[in-house]
């Protein structure tokens, strides 16, 4: 890996290390732009929005798949031989009035994955005041066309009151 990576047309040169980080600030930041609102417009309420977007290795946030509020079809392109789609699942934790903390799992059907792997664990605190934690996931999507299915199956703790947070939705890949 090259200690200086080139932007542009080589007007700015910046070491790797810094880049890295403009880049993350920049990427966090846009994916913080647009967040679906909850579908429960409580705020005292802990809950979870999603996006799901897909495109290529170097842009998996190209193209827009589909969200969770306004609630729209997920329909996604599957992977070819020579010419694998790439998506990337963005997950929002809405916090509540007090600190809360979301745990569980997520199970995402429609990425290609090893036997042992069905989905990442969710360890999440969100400081107290309603703001919003995020959590994403990029994976090659799936070469088998079909109906997968999302399950999210999360508790948001908010001071003593726990909320279960269950939803499966389907995930169209042609």
């Amino acid at each position: 890996m090259p200690d200086r990576f080139v932007l542009g047309m080589g007007f700015m040169r910046l070491p790797f290390g810094l880049l890295a980080l403009v880049l993350t600030v920049l990427s966090q930041a846009g994916c913080l732009k647009n967040i679906p609102k909850p579908l429960n417009g409580d705020s005292n309420v802990p809950q979870v929005s999603w996006v799901i977007m897909h495109g290529d290795r170097d842009n998996p946030d190209r193209e827009y798949g589909c969200q969770s509020n306004p609630r729209d079809e997920c329909v996604l392109p599957a992977s070819k031989p020579n010419d694998r789609a790439f998506s990337d699942v963005h997950f929002y934790y809405h916090g509540a009035a007090a600190s809360t903390t979301f745990t569980g799992t997520v199970s995402i059907g429609f990425l290609e994955r090893s036997q042992d792997a069905s989905g990442f664990t969710v360890n999440s605190t969100v400081e107290k005041g309603g703001a919003v934690n995020y959590q994403g996931i990029i994976g090659i999507l799936t070469s088998s066309p079909g109906t997968y299915d999302v399950t999210i199956d999360i508790v948001g703790k908010a001071g003593q009151e726990t909320t279960p947070i269950r939803e499966r939705f389907a995930v169209t890949v042609k």
